[in-house]
């Protein structure tokens, strides 16, 4: 079974940032928003800031605590908005429990929502009026693109209809002339409709949701899932039993992650590029 790892791509779109970077007359500024006591936010902001700092980009932290009220979290990024040295946004989820993370995601304005998950956002990605989309769809996409899987004409099945990365996969592959089935947590019998799919996309973030009877054989299998347990990170797959059935794979850690980074940070100089006028 091949392994469908992201490092590689995600070099060479890191080397093609830094490049871009150099033609920019002021360095485009990113800034997370995070509740500050959440692993999985932590760890997504160290990740996304380790391939800034590769690329040169300079990254700022805003931190709320567990008693951060919606309205505090709202005025926060309203703040960020405002700021001209702030380039891009990127609320971490989740966010603390009593705040409503949909006001707060929706307070960021489309100028600076450099993972598109705002309503307008992802609207215009339904519409095909922007370049841009999800860091992680993008990063699906890139990868089967790298690993020159083909796709037009082909059945492919995506678990998962979040509005950050299932629907717009969904989307984009269909884009790409796939005849797609999104499925979900109501989808009747899943392994009776995944098992049917030569590409397999999951992005439920169910640890060993996706088993050997989910997989057709010669399948191509792609793992968004990231949970953080007590082993570690862990994908959607069941690598191990997949791996018996699947001609290609991509790992959790190693796979779609490392090209997400990029991803980002090529929205992120997309809007400073508009914003600092083209």
């Amino acid at each position: 079974m091949t392994s469908l790892t992201g490092r590689e791509p995600a070099r060479a779109l890191r080397a093609s940032l830094a490049a871009e970077l150099t033609q920019f007359a002021k360095i485009p500024a990113l800034t997370f928003v995070r509740c500050a006591s959440h692993p999985a936010g932590a760890a997504y902001a160290r990740q996304v800031s380790r391939g800034a700092r590769r690329v040169g980009v300079p990254v700022a932290e805003q931190l709320l605590d567990e008693a951060s009220t919606t309205a505090e979290a709202i005025g926060l990024v309203e703040r960020l908005a405002a700021d001209e040295q702030v380039e891009g946004i990127i609320v971490a989820l989740p966010l603390p429990s009593p705040v409503d993370t949909a006001s707060v995601v929706a307070a960021v304005p489309p100028s600076k929502d450099v993972d598109r998950i705002t309503r307008a956002a992802i609207g215009a990605v339904l519409a095909g009026a922007s370049k841009l989309a999800p860091g992680v769809a993008t990063a699906v996409l890139r990868l089967l693109d790298y690993y020159k899987v083909p796709l037009a004409g082909r059945p492919v099945a995506v678990v998962g209809r979040s509005r950050g990365v299932g629907k717009p996969v969904a989307l984009m592959l269909v884009e790409r002339d796939a005849t797609v089935t999104l499925c979900h947590s109501r989808t009747r019998d899943l392994a009776a409709v995944t098992s049917q799919a030569d590409v397999l996309v999951s992005c439920v973030g169910h640890p060993g949701l996706i088993t050997r009877d989910h997989v057709k054989p010669g399948a191509v299998v792609i793992d968004v899932g990231a949970t953080y347990t007590a082993a570690g990170l862990q994908g959607d797959v069941d690598a191990d039993g997949v791996a018996e059935v699947a001609s290609a794979y991509s790992p959790v850690p190693g796979g779609v992650g490392p090209l997400t980074v990029y991803c980002l940070l090529e929205n992120l100089l997309h809007l400073a590029r508009e914003a600092q006028g083209g």
